[in-house]
């Protein structure tokens, strides 16, 4: 079963798009009106580096391999 599922990625996207990207718009929300993009940026990652460090790019890394190994595989 598991063999025949890894044909398609759909059960590991989905998951990934709700428990990921979900929190991190919620996160990462204006609290109030900032005056730049490029001022809410700058302090958006200085705020929350922990998250970044210890959520995001782990998922990052994470997907990266598993596309890696998924392409890997059909060769």
């Amino acid at each position: 079963m598991a063999r025949e599922s890894a044909k398609t990625t759909f059960w590991f996207i989905v998951p990934t798009i709700i428990f990921t990207l979900i929190p991190l718009v919620i996160k990462f929300w204006p609290k109030e009106e900032p005056n730049s993009i490029l001022e809410y940026l700058i302090s958006s990652v200085f705020d929350n580096f922990s998250l970044l460090a210890s959520f995001v790019v782990p998922i990052i890394l994470l997907s990266t391999a598993y596309y890696g190994l998924k392409k890997h595989e059909k060769i």
